[in-house]
């Protein structure tokens, strides 16, 4: 007897999923990436906590290049969606992309229970919608915004990409030029069989609504779909899955596997400006913007 496409119980889909049960040293992996997102926001040049919405949640951080004109790479951070970490946490994901020229927003979001998947991607999107109306004040160029996002902010930007930005914000239709989605979810179904079902409440038609890979179309938008060669089978599918629907909806998808790194790791390599995925994700943004 299955639960969920071939699972036979809840502990076997935590077991592919529960990244912090995982990690024999998750504890520590964090404790190092938040002190390190720690000194950036106190030792690199930054605009703090600009609210971009109604709520005291939705503010981001501006992490400027030394140009003008630059590209912008908006970052949206992970956590399930409702582990009590933030956008600020996330700050060294900031470092590798500034020393290379690009001008770096760090988003922070509210979180779930306190708010629905639904209340978390308008936010995702009016984040990005008044990063593109406000960013030129800092440096950066409008017309030259990708999106970037690790796990549940990988759903994110695959929500992003899938926006309708003239018939709902007024903005041009190729407002996000790209996309790196790192160990990204993009089926949500098999969470209303995890643990984080009661925080979560996710219903079939929540499911259908918040997942990218049932609404996948042609958009222009460039996908560098990047997860840790270490992350597990579900993850590998969830990344293989999306990328492949991508290319075959008649849109650029390349599959970036990183070898060694895992969940709690890949995204830090982001701190890196000499790293694999530094260079990948420069790459993507100079052939897209």
């Amino acid at each position: 007897m299955t639960l969920y496409a071939g699972f036979g119980s809840q502990e076997e889909i935590d077991g592919e999923y529960d990244v912090l049960a995982a990690e024999e040293d998750a504890d520590r992996l964090l404790a190092s990436h938040f002190e390190l997102s720690a000194e950036t926001r106190s030792t690199y040049r930054a605009h703090l906590e600009i609210p971009y919405g109604p709520t005291r949640s939705e503010y981001l951080d501006i992490y400027p290049a030394d140009q003008s004109d630059a590209p912008v790479l908006i970052f949206f951070h992970g956590g399930w969606w409702s582990l009590p970490i933030s956008g600020p946490d996330h700050a060294l994901c900031a470092r590798g992309p500034v020393r290379r020229g690009i001008t770096t927003v760090i988003v922070n979001y509210a979180l779930a229970p306190q708010v629905s998947i639904d209340e978390i991607v308008r936010q995702a999107r009016s984040a990005v919608a008044w990063v593109h109306r406000n960013v030129s004040a800092y440096g950066g160029s409008p017309d030259k915004l990708v999106a970037a996002g690790h796990s549940a902010g990988g759903h994110l930007v695959g929500m992003l990409a899938l926006t309708d930005w003239v018939g709902d914000y007024g903005l041009p239709a190729d407002t996000l030029k790209a996309g790196l989605l790192l160990s990204g979810l993009f089926d949500l179904d098999i969470f209303r069989y995890s643990w984080l079902a009661p925080k979560l409440l996710l219903d079939a038609e929540t499911v259908h609504r918040q997942s990218p890979l049932r609404h996948v179309r042609s958009t222009g938008v460039e996908m560098l779909v990047a997860l840790g060669g270490c992350e597990s089978r579900e993850f590998h599918r969830q990344s293989r899955t999306f990328a492949e629907a991508w290319q075959q909806a008649g849109n650029k998808a390349q599959f970036l596997p990183i070898p060694g790194e895992t969940h709690l790791t890949v995204y830090a390599t982001l701190a890196d400006p000499t790293s694999v995925l530094i260079e990948r994700a420069v790459d993507l943004i100079r052939r897209s913007t």
